[in-house]
């Protein structure tokens, strides 16, 4: 089901400046912290706004200076009492790869007190901590360092983010062209979550269920429509407190219910009933996918929550995932006899805390899947070119 919400009226946004900095010139900054030089405690623009950057030998003090890898000479002044040059001999390709983010990492620099769980982990800590099949630290970096601080090697940040009850596919760069692309709302890639739902009031709405027609599809049917209705905008009015409540609302671009009933285990008075959805969306505000749930005119609630797919990876990069309430259950995406979680469930199932993936997976034969927790994954060089022709196509239009 489409989104209800019309953006045909929306004000466009001027374009985010689109360079892919593998072939175009880049901006001095971008080109100073990919480069091998290395200075502490001093960042790309503190640099160049003290004029101690050179390009071609003569200083250069705007940041957003267009520069060539091949062509131009970069250097910086060693401190600021000699005239000492350090010559960039490398302004390195940029980087990107996608991992599988579990439950309990929180894509941050730092902790929310209050909000964040106590067992939680950054996601810095926890990509420092992930190896490959050798045995090697996959990153040696700082996650926690701004991308424009010259560093020995480049810092690595996330496009977009995961929230912290959430899983599933993570891009990561630092590209911040890349980024912007991926991230703005009017260029941005579909990213497609699977949901399972947990609603109530089940015998209510069977009620009036034609005896001939399949009680799950009517179920799914009326979740979708719940749905629907929830998420319609409500009329604009000139009052601040209207204005704040219409911006709750998401667009999306589908929505559809894969399948809807009971799971094995339900006692015959409990009268709830699980629902596994997949929502697509281009735009990933702060908790879009919970609030859309949230805003159905049901009791619905989110109980399982998982990015599968990015737009351009789609069945390049998998993860296995619950296709049906059959599936959520025995792989163990829902509670099973009322435990939280289910931790005797064949190792296909993605465990719910970091501390669950020490092992990098190594023991994860029984689904054919390419990501989970504690892999990271390089891409490839055709996969970042596809992104690329989609986002141009994307701007074309």
């Amino acid at each position: 089901m489409s989104s209800p919400i019309n953006n045909n009226n929306k004000k466009k946004k001027n374009t985010p400046r689109f360079l892919d900095y593998r072939r175009s010139p880049l901006p001095l900054d971008v080109a100073l912290s990919f480069s091998n030089l290395c200075f502490n405690n001093v960042t790309v623009r503190e640099l160049i706004k003290a004029k101690r950057v050179y390009v071609n030998d003569v200083i250069e003090t705007d940041c957003h200076r267009l520069v060539c890898r091949y062509n131009d000479c970069i250097s910086v002044d060693d401190d600021d009492t000699t005239s000492n040059k350090c010559i960039a001999k490398e302004i390195a390709m940029p980087k990107y790869y996608i991992c599988y983010k579990p439950r309990g990492v929180i894509c941050s620099t730092k902790y929310n007190v209050g909000i964040d769980r106590s067992d939680s982990i950054l996601i810095s800590d926890w990509l420092a901590n992930i190896k490959n099949c050798s045995g090697e630290k996959i990153f040696n970096i700082d996650m926690a360092a701004s991308t424009t601080s010259i560093l020995s090697t480049q810092s690595i940040k996330t496009v977009g983010r995961l929230d912290e009850e959430s899983e599933g596919l993570l891009l990561l760069t630092n590209d911040g062209s890349f980024t912007r692309l991926l991230t703005d709302p009017d260029f941005g890639l579909k990213k497609t979550y699977r949901v399972v739902v947990r609603g109530s009031c089940y015998s209510k709405i069977m009620l009036n269920a034609p005896t001939t027609t399949n009680s799950n599809e009517y179920l799914a049917d009326k979740i979708a429509q719940m749905i629907h209705l929830g998420n319609q905008p409500p009329p604009p009015r000139p009052t601040a407190k209207d204005t704040k409540q219409q911006q709750q609302h998401f667009p999306y671009e589908s929505i559809k219910v894969l399948d809807a009933g009971k799971i094995p285990t339900q006692h015959s008075s409990d009268d709830s009933y699980y629902a596994v959805i997949d929502i697509i969306l281009r735009e990933g505000k702060r908790h879009a996918v919970r609030r859309i749930i949230n805003n159905a005119t049901g009791s619905i609630r989110v109980r399982y929550l998982s990015r599968i797919a990015v737009e351009g990876l789609e069945g390049i990069y998998d993860v296995i995932r619950p296709n049906s309430i059959i599936d959520a259950y025995e792989l163990g995406f829902l509670p099973v006899d009322g435990a939280r979680h289910c931790m005797d469930l064949p190792q296909g199932r993605m465990l719910d805390h970091p501390s669950d993936c020490e092992n990098g997976g190594q023991d994860r034969k029984i689904y054919p899947i390419v990501l989970h927790p504690g892999n990271v994954k390089e891409l490839k060089k055709e996969d970042v070119d596809r992104i690329f022709s989609l986002r141009k196509e994307s701007i074309a239009h």
